[in-house]
């Protein structure tokens, strides 16, 4: 899980540290896509701690239409940005629903003294049309049945690697990793 505070300074925080080669997303010229700001190149193909989050366009299925995103559509908001391999997965669907079943706590935390406004978002390698499927399909037949928080297609895996989270080699090659 990838926690994305998407604020002025668009900084992200990830749990663990990468050691890929490459760039994180940003614009060639080296200033951040969102604010214009410079913005210092490393080493890592995923955002690091205290640097930029890398912006994203993608389809999503969410409360049974397709719509647009972008990371840019939640400036001034904190993002919970969580990654899963595929749909129709055996582990997956749990982890989803909790995530769903929490987005609630997390909308409500804008309403509390902290004054967070934060939003889940959950993405995968499949397509928009099948999120709607896995969605559509009740649990008891395998599938996720009804959630509360928009699902982002990456099938280009362009999102999953710009966060580091696509395998480079190996048996596992081209899997995108939660």
């Amino acid at each position: 899980m990838l926690l994305i505070r998407n604020l002025v300074k668009h900084r992200a925080v990830l749990p663990f540290a990468a050691s890929f080669s490459g760039k994180f997303g940003c614009e060639s010229d080296g200033k951040c896509h969102l604010c214009g700001r410079p913005v210092k190149k490393t080493m890592y193909s995923a955002p690091n701690v205290l640097e930029h989050a890398p912006d994203f366009k993608g389809k999503v299925f969410y409360k049974n239409d397709f719509k647009e995103i972008s990371l840019s559509d939640y400036k001034g908001k904190y993002v919970v940005l969580f990654f899963y391999p595929a749909d129709f997965s055996f582990v997956c669907p749990t982890e989803i629903r909790e995530f769903s079943q929490s987005a609630k706590k997390f909308r409500q935390l804008s309403n509390s003294s902290t004054n967070i406004d934060c939003e889940v978002i959950g993405c995968s390698v499949d397509s928009a049309f099948v999120h709607r499927e896995f969605t559509e399909k009740p649990a008891s037949e395998g599938g996720l049945g009804p959630v509360d928080i928009p699902l982002l297609a990456d099938g280009s895996k362009d999102i999953s690697t710009s966060y580091g989270l696509v395998v480079k080699e190996g048996e596992n090659k081209g899997v995108a990793l939660r």
